[in-house]
């Protein structure tokens, strides 16, 4: 089966033609499944995998997950977004699911993301003294994170929700961390 519909491409152009104008996109992947975005800094992908739409940035060749990078910035709006953004797209036929689901995207990449499209830094690396300490401490933290949710079997529930590309997985394994100092 395939992931995907037909019209995925026309519509990442359509829900994200003001971003790509402005900060000088082009297509460089079109699939029924995935779509890929590059300027001269950043490249931003689009990918449907089962029920779920992902959206990431690579800079440098690093890949962050645009969900991971917002609740690491904003736990409570993240939350806020993902519990509006399900209900949003509960009970819509396919494409109009992944047409809303798109549109829920904009408006995290309008929030966090416009400076990260022309200058390819990541918002959590703010130039602000405090916050940088704090981004540092929240990088940190999702590095870590990421180590040992590799070490988990394949099967575990932690690692199913990164692969499956459930955001909450990140939460959970610090969670599971926390329970392991103890």
């Amino acid at each position: 089966m395939i992931d995907g519909y037909y019209k995925f491409p026309d519509d990442v152009q359509s829900v994200f033609s003001d971003t790509i104008k402005q900060y000088g996109f082009k297509i460089d992947r079109s699939e029924l499944d995935a779509v890929t975005l590059v300027n001269n800094v950043v490249q931003v992908g689009f990918s449907i995998n089962e029920d779920v739409l992902s959206m990431s940035i690579k800079i440098d060749s690093k890949f962050y997950n645009v969900t991971d990078i917002v609740m690491l910035i904003d736990n409570g709006y993240y939350l806020k977004w993902d519990a509006e953004r399900k209900i949003a797209c509960s009970g819509l036929p396919r494409e109009r699911y992944y047409q809303t689901y798109l549109s829920w995207y904009y408006v995290l990449s309008d929030k966090f993301l416009l400076n990260t499209y022309k200058t390819g830094e990541i918002p959590l690396k703010d130039k602000n003294n405090k916050l940088n300490e704090e981004n540092s401490d929240a990088n940190e933290k999702y590095s870590l994170a990421w180590q040992e949710m590799q070490k988990l079997d394949l099967k575990h529930p932690i690692r199913q929700k990164y692969v499956f590309d459930d955001p909450s997985w990140l939460n959970d394994m610090l969670k599971l961390m926390e329970g392991d100092k103890r």
